[in-house]
């Protein structure tokens, strides 16, 4: 009357690639839900977090002749500053030879584009734009140098182009993103010589 067959070897080999499709499908779902984004070394290139290797204390200087051929020196220092327990900031940022005429700031969100390279959104805490938002970019950190340059407009001729501030945190989030580094003054426009670490 009634026969069973019994397939034991199908749905037994079945189960574990359903299985792995499932979870790969969560993992993808729940990463699009989430909005990251994937770098080539698979890291997070939003994630909010100061890049540890540039805490310290980068300087340079130089001498250039003036007009008559007097020798001039010049100076550029950053001293960056891990605030990450605080809770209010990541970090401070002081550059006593820019952010002309402002000398402090507060590290407040940070892109990272890869290891080595990034964008640190600061507020000024001092000088004429005191509470406004810019950028400090970086590029080729290493544990003994890194090219660091505040945000400026690349579009705008020197002078001019060196006040890029912005009155809110979402707009410099909005302006210095990874995708307009170019326009400020980041990435390949980095092209001043390295910082060494003091």
């Amino acid at each position: 009357m009634f026969t069973r067959t019994f397939s034991v070897g199908k749905n037994r080999a079945l189960r574990p690639a359903v299985s792995l499709v499932l979870a790969l499908g969560l993992v993808v779902g729940m990463m699009a839900l989430a909005g990251c984004t994937m770098d080539d070394d698979g890291d997070s290139v939003d994630d909010p977090k100061l890049n540890v290797g540039l805490v310290g204390t980068w300087k340079t200087s130089g001498t250039y002749p003036d007009e008559n051929g007097n020798d001039v020196s010049w100076s550029d220092t950053y001293t960056i500053t891990d605030d990450t327990d605080s809770g209010k900031r990541l970090g401070a940022i002081s550059h006593p030879d820019g952010f002309s005429p402002y000398h402090d700031a507060s590290i407040v969100f940070v892109y990272n584009f890869s290891e080595t390279a990034g964008c640190l959104i600061v507020k000024y805490t001092d000088g004429a734009d005191n509470g406004k938002y810019n950028a400090v970019y970086y590029k080729d950190l290493s544990s003994v140098s890194v090219r660091l340059g505040d945000a400026y407009d690349t579009t705008i001729a020197y002078p001019g182009n060196n006040n890029s501030s912005v009155a809110t945190l979402d707009e410099a989030k909005t302006k210095f993103a990874p995708e307009n580094a170019e326009a400020y003054g980041g990435a390949s426009a980095q092209t001043g010589a390295a910082l060494p670490k003091q």
